[in-house]
């Protein structure tokens, strides 16, 4: 699976369930390219800019998301600031974490801590 390049994109990726957006713009009645036109990089290099609601909407509803978590994804992609500076591959892996059933969250920061006790420090090439 692809790393997402956006907080859009990475909301997709965790809702798709494996579809393709032209499948999901399909299975909710939308034309080709309503959804998949905002997970297109900027050519020109501007800034995002937040849609309509009622394009936030559409992410909703075909997808599922809550619309809080749309809105927050494209505001985070339009660099505002949100109060945090999470990545698209930070906001993925707490999303994952949370989806956890509790004892398996407990394994997961025992893991993370036997890393900070024990750090490695991976070279460019080891990563």
């Amino acid at each position: 699976m692809a790393e997402p390049h956006t907080h859009i994109a990475a909301l997709v990726q965790r809702y798709a369930n494996g579809r393709s957006i032209k499948e999901i713009e399909r299975a909710a009645g939308l034309n080709e390219g309503a959804l998949g036109y905002y997970l297109k990089p900027s050519s020109t290099g501007r800034k995002q800019r937040v849609p309509r609601l009622d394009v936030m909407e559409r992410f909703e509803q075909a997808l599922g998301a809550p619309l809080d978590e749309v809105s927050q994804a494209f505001v985070r992609d339009a660099q505002f600031d949100t109060g945090e500076s999470f990545s698209a591959a930070e906001i993925d892996l707490i999303h994952r974490f949370r989806e956890l059933p509790d004892c398996d969250q407990k394994r997961l920061l025992a893991i993370v801590e036997s890393f900070e006790q024990h750090p490695y420090r991976a070279t460019a090439r080891q990563c």
